[in-house]
């Protein structure tokens, strides 16, 4: 059995109903395609308006929420993260609380490569991913 634990700041909201849908449809194209016995769990980030403060909250929130639910229910074996920065913190925790030997999948969506690419914490980063998928071929 395979487990994958796809993580996306991009879920829709109220606020926003079709925040997440690329990312929605990815989850269900990787349900219908993957063998019988793959288990792919999904955990999004409902998309509100929010200034700095409230994202700063938001994501420590959506990131313990993550923790308590998953790190320690199952083992994972592929944890697949949507938007590099911030989400990636939480695959590399998993990495380093739960299991040093899950794969590190991201998908870069655009604005995650352009705003942070020149930033040495970037490529730090970027060095502890095993896959990465781009959602267009200038991201490539």
């Amino acid at each position: 059995m395979i487990r994958i634990l796809t993580i996306s700041n991009m879920a829709p909201s109220v606020e926003i109903p079709h925040a997440g849908s690329f990312v929605l449809n990815q989850v269900e194209a990787l349900q219908t395609s993957c063998p019988s016995d793959w288990v792919i769990n999904f955990v999004g980030m409902p998309r509100r308006y929010t200034g700095r403060l409230g994202s700063i909250c938001k994501y420590l929130v959506f990131t313990l929420k993550v923790i308590l639910h998953h790190f320690f229910v199952a083992r994972y074996d592929i944890i697949h993260v949507h938007y590099f920065i911030p989400t990636i913190v939480i695959g590399l925790l998993y990495k380093l609380l739960r299991s040093p030997n899950v794969r590190l999948v991201v998908t870069f969506h655009g604005s995650d490569v352009y705003e942070h690419s020149n930033s040495s914490l970037y490529r730090f980063l970027l060095r502890r991913v095993d896959f990465a998928i781009a959602v267009s071929r200038r991201l490539g």
